[in-house]
Parts: C-alpha cells; structure tokens; sequence
C-alpha cells in the first residue's frame, strides 16, 4: 500500500509540475496516494508527513523551474522575426497575412526575419508565421533608418519615445495566430498584434465583420495577380 501510495504521489507530481493545467484533476489522485502512505502500517510517522507536505511545499519551485526551461529552449528555438513599424500612420489593430506571393519579400538579418509593417490595417508576407513559441522583437524605425526597440514588460511590449518623434508612450501587444483555408490547397496564417496607450495619428480600425471581408478580397486579389 504504502509503494503504491509513493508511486502515485510522486506520478502526480511531476505530472502536474510539468503539464499544470491539470492540477485540478489530479488533486484527488493525489490525495489517495496521500491516505495510502499515511494508512501505511509499515511506514513510520515523519516518512508519513514529509510524502505528504513536501510534495505540496515543492510544487510551485519546480512548476517554476520547468516553465523557465521549456520557455528557454522553446524561445531559443522558435522562429526569430523583427516586427518593425514604419513612421507615420498607424492603426489600433494591425493583421500579417503570410504565404502571399504578392507580400513582402523574406528579408533575414544576423538570423532574425525582417517584417516591415505598412502604415494601414494590413501587412502581406511571403514568408510563413510558425505556431508554438515565439521570438518576437518590435521596433519603429524613423525616416533616416534609426530603430528604436520596445521594452518587454509582461505581456506588452512598451516604446518610450521622445517628443520629437511621438508625444506618448505606445504599448504593443501580440494577439495570437490563426489559420485560414480559402479552399483546399490555399491557406493562410494571419497573426494581430493592438495597439494601446497611443496618441499617434492613430486610425480606428475596421469592424470584425469588415475587417474579414476586407481581409479576403486584398487576399484574392493578391493571389490573382
């Protein structure tokens, strides 16, 4: 009784530290693994409390300890583009459609693709946005080439610009990824990143249903040429 309570406490674990959304299914599995080490006759009573406690004690350093590996090497590995803004007009919601022939070409630099988004609702790409882990850097370059890099602070990525340049601080969050099939062998990736705390001769962009349609006829007519 007590091994099999050892075994199930040390399963669920590791289980949950690694994968821990789904601590909460496993609390209750956990917790049998518990009453079968402390219902134990053959186990003694601090062996009893430390199988107990210091799984619980343990838990978040090691949850921790996994999340800052695999978000390493995850980061190391994933695909490295340099979102970068031109100056002038800029929308509060900006779309990059890859895999268009008629988009930007695939520019690289010290192994970071080079992603220039155009002053309107919509970016093209030749390139392919890859799903998983992101490296993702942002700039906004002026007129004579001088880029000036966001700083990373939690979920935002923020740009503390100068007066000369833009008279408030910008905040630039990415969105997420989604994949589109317009038929059966055509497909593709679009990803969004918002725009907030701007003052920046900003546009309201298109509602979700006109973006949409929008997105389409610039993807067709793209496609077509």
């Amino acid at each position: 009784m007590s091994k099999i309570g050892k075994i199930i406490i040390v399963s669920t674990f590791l289980v949950s530290a690694i994968t821990f959304y789904w601590v909460l299914f496993l609390i209750p599995i956990f917790l049998i693994g518990v009453l079968l080490v402390v219902f134990s006759k053959r186990t003694k009573t601090l062996s009893k409390v430390l199988w107990s406690v210091l799984p619980i004690i343990l838990w978040y350093p090691v949850l921790f300890l996994f999340l800052f590996i695999f978000g390493s090497v995850g980061k190391a590995t994933a695909q490295k583009i340099d979102f970068i803004f031109k100056e002038g007009k800029i929308f509060d919601k900006i779309e990059l459609i890859d895999n268009m022939p008629c988009g930007q070409e695939i520019i690289i630099e010290n192994g970071r693709q080079q992603v220039y988004i155009e002053p309107n609702i919509m970016t093209l790409y030749q390139g392919n946005f890859e799903y998983g882990y992101i490296n993702h850097d942002y700039y906004f370059i002026r007129e004579n080439g001088e880029k000036i890099k966001g700083v990373n602070k939690g979920f935002d990525v923020i740009f503390e610009m100068d007066s000369d340049f833009i008279n408030e601080n910008i905040s630039v969050r990415f969105h997420g990824m989604s994949t589109t099939k317009l038929n059966s062998d055509i497909k593709y990736h679009s990803q969004t990143i918002f725009i907030t705390n701007q003052n920046y001769t900003i546009k309201n962009t298109l509602s979700s249903f006109a973006m949409r349609d929008t997105t389409k006829l610039i993807i067709e007519e793209c496609l077509n040429n």
